[in-house]
């Protein structure tokens, strides 16, 4: 926008709103038709990341809002699904993945371009551009059925995802084997409980949980259903087999792992067990 108005009334087009030891944060406003949309950037200076957010304010029916990144990397397009990934449409049709998708070329030596989302599932890539689906300008549950008419004409019907919408993204460079694990670090980011302490003569008991490979998930801890122990599931996002070194407290467990593998390990009265079976 050459003069942006409505709500970035008085706002520059592009304007730097931080710049300090960690990041660069630049915001930029634009329009089509009615719908305006502000994108800020926030550039990281100690790793790879590029973190978008976008505030749309969808304003216009009949229209689809999509997000385009052009990208320079030639290759197949993947996208996240169910422990693991899967190649999706690389002709413009609309694809579902879930936390992630990446542009890879085959090589697993280099780094595919990955783009990790928040919640938005939809996408599209044709012609070397990474389109994200953000919003919908049309009448919910109103699919055309030939001639038929469908909604009244003479009167104003409200449209889904009309108004105030914001979307997250995070662009990068990674391994693919490293993409399932940095999309849960995006999606699951550190946070603070709000509890008072209570005075205690007990110390802290300390517990430790770790994994010797990065890449190597922790997807669910949880206390076992009838019974005294705990079930720990892990999973292998990567195309290769893996070993690890599962350490809980001071017990440790060496684990093989195939590609895109998930085990399952029991805790209980301080000893780790490989379950051979899915157990709840």
């Amino acid at each position: 926008m050459q003069n942006p108005d409505g709500p970035f009334a008085g706002m520059k087009p592009v304007q730097v709103i931080d710049d300090g030891e960690l990041y660069t944060a630049v915001e930029c406003f634009f329009s089509c038709e009615n719908t305006r949309v502000r994108l800020e950037y926030t550039i990281y200076k100690k790793n790879d990341a590029v973190d978008v957010t976008a505030d749309v304010f969808m304003n216009d029916a009949n229209r689809m809002l999509k997000l385009a990144l052009p990208v320079t990397l030639s290759g197949e397009y993947i996208g996240q699904t169910a422990f693991g990934t899967e190649p999706l449409y690389m002709d413009g049709r609309e694809c579902v993945a879930q936390r992630f998708v990446a542009v890879r070329d085959g090589n697993p030596l280099k780094p595919c371009l990955a783009l990790f989302n928040r919640g938005t599932y939809g996408s599209s890539y044709e012609n070397g551009t990474v389109s994200m689906s953000l919003v919908r300008g049309a009448t919910y549950c109103a699919h055309p059925i030939g001639d038929r008419p469908i909604i009244p004409t003479d009167r104003y019907v409200k449209k889904i995802d009309m108004g105030e919408r914001t979307f997250n993204f995070r662009l990068t460079a990674a391994p693919e084997a490293s993409l399932e694990r940095l999309a849960m670090e995006y999606n699951m980011p550190p946070y603070a409980c709000n509890v008072f302490p209570v005075e205690s003569d007990e110390p802290a008991r300390n517990f430790r949980l770790a994994i010797a490979d990065r890449d190597i998930t922790l997807v669910t801890m949880k206390k076992r259903d009838r019974a005294d122990s705990y079930l720990i599931r892990l999973f292998n996002g990567s195309a290769d087999a893996k070993k690890t070194t599962l350490t809980v407290g001071d017990i440790s467990l060496l684990l093989d792992f195939g590609r895109y593998e998930v085990k399952t390990v029991e805790y209980r009265d301080g000893i780790l067990t490989e379950l051979d079976r899915l157990i709840i």
